[in-house]
């Protein structure tokens, strides 16, 4: 979808007239990919991820220069969505990289040009990542992105129609992330993609096309 489909902004408040098209086409993709479920509306980090590795604490993701992502290049942020590298150290995949490692340049550009307008936060993180040995060494997700990046693989014989759900959910969305059971290395079971996941307390339910214990008999209106 281009800028010119997005809704309006009364659903999407970070989209403005006073912004350029690349810039509303960056919160439209901020949104899409859920950057606040981790971050924050204001983007300033500091909520717990708990894994079985232990507390993740996300990140200052504002144009802060010493606490947040202000000193990144448009290339530093591709390196951190698509490959979970920032520049100084190896990102832990509580931030679903597996899954952005899809996507496209023009939509990481748009993304780059949206978070460079989002207010400064300069105040230092109330809490930082430190988990137990040997998780602190960050260098070992080295090795787990050779087995588990990427998390899935575009097919072929799609509509354009389903080619574009199937970067929203694959990608963008990073559905699997919540609705698919990890397996041995706590990367996505692949045979069992959104077949549905426990999450601590909660469970992520199967959203493939079972016609009994997933969606396949949900309409297009119910989803």
């Amino acid at each position: 979808a281009e800028a010119t489909s997005i809704p309006d902004a009364a659903s999407l408040p970070n989209i403005s007239p006073a912004n350029s098209d690349l810039v509303n086409r960056g919160a439209y993709i901020a949104r899409a990919a859920d950057c606040m479920a981790c971050h924050g509306d204001d983007y300033v980090g500091g909520n717990v991820i708990e894994t079985p590795m232990g507390d993740i604490y996300s990140t200052n993701i504002t144009p802060s220069k010493q606490y947040g992502i202000g000193k990144y290049t448009e290339k530093d942020l591709k390196n951190a969505l698509k490959k979970g590298r920032a520049p100084n150290h190896m990102i832990y995949p509580a931030m679903p990289y597996p899954s952005y490692s899809g996507m496209t340049d023009e939509d990481i550009s748009a993304l780059f040009a949206y978070l460079q307008t989002i207010p400064a936060y300069d105040e230092a993180p109330d809490y930082k990542t430190s988990l137990p040995f040997p998780f602190n060494f960050r260098f070992l997700m080295l090795g787990w992105n050779v087995l588990n990046v990427p998390s899935t693989e575009n097919r072929e014989g799609l509509s354009a129609t389903q080619e574009r759900g199937e970067y929203l959910v694959n990608n963008l969305g990073h559905c699997g992330t919540c609705h698919t059971p990890r397996n041995s290395t706590m990367g996505f079971d692949k045979d069992n993609y959104l077949s549905g996941a426990e999450l601590g307390n909660w469970y992520a339910p199967n959203i493939t096309p079972d016609e009994s214990s997933g969606i396949g008999s949900w309409s297009e209106q119910d989803i």
